[in-house]
C-alpha cells in the first residue's frame, strides 16, 4: 500500500515527537507499505545521514518549508527582549505551522496524484489545536493519535508563578479557540478515523464528528529501547535513587516532586533523585530545592543523548513524573522499558501508560497542591520502604513497555479497512 504521511516532527535518533514521527516511518516500511513523508528540511540532515547507514528503499521524503521570512530567525528581530519570548513562541508557532501544513498540502497534491498514494495519515504535530488539511486531498484521511485537550486542573494552579498562570491561560484560551476553528472542523469531517491520545483530547473534538474518535496512544518503542539486561536485581547497597527526564517548565510538575521528596528526606538519609533537562524554568527549580533544603540530594545534568540515557534508567530504581498535561509521555515508556516503575499524576498521556502492576498514579482532579505533594510523598516512601513491591513493580513496568512496541501501536490500524470502508461509503 501506497501512504503519505504527513511528519512535521519526524528525526531519528529522538526522543518525543520526531521520535515518534520516525518510528511510524520504520513501522510501515516494515509492515511493507511504501511511504511518502513530507517533513521539514530541518530534519534532512539527520534522515540522510541514517539512511546513508541504513537505506530505506521504499521510503520518500518530501522536505518543505514556509519561506524565512515568517520563520522565528526572522520574526525573533522584532521581539529582542527575554521577558515574554515564550509566551510569544506560543501565540506565534500556532499560526505558523497552520501556514505550513495548508502549502504542504498543496506541495503534494501532485504526488498523490502521479503515485496514486492510496491513504494520507497526519502523526506529528500530534495537537488538536493544530490544523491539517491532508484531508483535501481526496483520498482517505486519517487524524492522530492526536492530544491536545489535556488541561491543568484550576485547583494545582495555585502554586504557578504569574508567568505560568498566563500561560495556562493561552492554552485554555487556544483549545476554546481550537473547539470553535472551522479549519480544524473541516479537518475532522474529513478524516476516516481521528485517533485521539486521551479522553480528554476526545472531549475537545465537537459532539457530531466524536463517532469518529479512538482512544490510542500516540507512543511507540524500538526492541532496542528495551532493557537486556535484568536490572530488577541492583545491588542494596547504596540509596535508592528516583529519576525525573524531561524540560525544565513550570506545567511538568518539577516544583509539586520537589516538594513530596523534601519531605521524603526529612525521614530518609538513604534516597537521591537525578534531573535531567534543559528549559526556562532551571534555575528556579535549583532555588527551589536550595530553600526545601534538598540541593545534597540532588544530581541535575543537562540533556543527554538518547543512546546515553539507557545507562541512566538502569543507575535508578524510580521514575517521578508528576506532569500537568503531558499528551503523551515517551520518557515514561522508555523507562519502564527499563525497569523503572513510575509515579505519576492521574493527568493526560501517562496516567493512561501506567497501571497498578507498573507503578503509582496519584488522583490530582479536585485536589489542591499540598494534598496532591502529601500523596506524592506517600507514594514515594512506599514504594522505598517496600522492597517487594518495587521489584513487583519493576517487573510489571518492563511488561507494560513491551505492549508499546512499535508492531503493537500500528498492528491495530488496519489500513485496508479504513480505505474499504470509505469506498464503500462513497460508493
Amino acid at each position: 500500500m501506497k501512504i503519505l504521511l504527513s511528519a512535521y516532527a519526524c528525526k531519528p535518533g529522538e526522543g518525543s515527537e520526531p521520535g515518534i514521527g520516525w518510528g511510524w516511518v520504520q513501522q510501515l516500511l516494515l509492515n511493507n507499505h511504501e511511504v511518502w513523508v513530507i517533513t521539514p528540511r530541518r530534519n534532512r540532515r539527520a534522515i540522510e545521514e541514517k539512511l546513508a547507514i541504513t537505506p530505506l528503499e521504499k521510503a520518500h521524503f518530501i522536505y518543505f518549508d514556509l519561506p524565512r521570512l515568517i520563520g522565528w530567525s526572522s520574526i525573533s528581530r522584532i521581539w529582542p527582549f527575554k521577558f515574554g519570548e515564550h509566551l510569544f513562541w506560543q501565540i506565534w508557532h500556532y499560526p505558523y505551522h497552520y501556514f505550513w501544513q495548508l502549502f504542504a498540502y498543496k506541495n503534494v497534491k501532485h504526488i498523490v496524484s502521479a503515485e496514486k498514494i492510496d491513504v494520507v495519515h497526519h502523526v506529528t504535530y500530534a495537537t488538536l489545536a493544530r490544523s491539517s488539511f491532508m484531508g483535501e486531498l481526496g483520498i482517505p484521511f486519517i487524524l492522530g493519535p492526536v492530544g491536545g485537550g489535556e488541561r491543568a486542573p484550576f485547583r494545582i494552579r495555585k502554586f504557578m508563578s504569574v508567568r505560568g498562570w498566563l500561560l495556562e491561560l493561552v492554552r485554555d484560551i487556544s483549545i476554546l479557540v481550537g473547539m470553535a476553528n472551522p479549519f480544524i472542523w473541516r479537518g475532522y469531517s474529513k478524516a476516516s478515523i481521528i485517533y485521539a491520545t486521551t479522553w480528554q483530547s476526545k472531549m475537545i473534538v465537537p459532539k457530531r464528528y466524536r463517532n469518529k474518535v479512538v482512544i490510542k496512544s500516540q507512543l511507540g518503542i524500538d526492541d532496542s529501547t528495551l532493557s537486556t539486561i535484568d536490572s530488577v536485581n541492583r545491588s542494596d547497597v547504596g540509596p535508592i535513587r528516583f529519576l525525573y527526564v524531561g524540560r525544565f517548565i513550570y506545567w511538568k510538575g518539577i516544583e509539586l516532586g520537589l516538594r513530596a521528596f523534601a519531605e521524603l528526606c526529612k525521614e530518609l538519609d538513604n534516597v537521591e533523585m537525578t534531573l535531567i533537562g534543559r528549559g526556562p524554568d532551571e534555575q528556579k527549580l535549583r532555588e527551589f530545592a536550595e530553600r526545601l533544603g534538598v540541593s545534597r540530594n540532588i544530581n541535575w545534568k543537562s540533556w543527554v543523548k538518547q543512546s546515553e540515557l539507557k545507562s541512566i534508567y538502569l543507575n535508578h530504581d524510580v521514575f517521578l513524573f508528576p506532569s500537568l498535561h503531558d499528551s503523551g509521555g515517551l520518557a515514561v515508556i522508555e523507562a519502564m522499558a527499563n525497569y523503572l516503575p513510575v509515579i505519576c499524576l492521574g493527568l493526560g498521556g501517562p496516567a493512561t501508560s501506567v497501571n497498578n502492576n507498573c507503578g503509582t498514579i496519584v488522583d490530582a482532579d479536585e485536589k489542591d497542591p499540598d494534598e496532591i505533594v502529601d500523596e506524592l510523598f506517600q507514594a514515594m516512601r512506599d514504594i522505598v520502604a517496600n522492597k517487594d513491591k518495587r521489584i513487583r513493580l519493576s517487573l510489571g513496568a518492563y511488561k507494560r513497555a513491551k505492549e508499546f512496541r512499535w508492531p503493537a501501536v500500528i498492528s491495530d490500524i488496519n489500513y485496508d479497512t479504513i480505505i474499504n470502508s470509505v469506498d464503500r461509503l462513497s460508493s
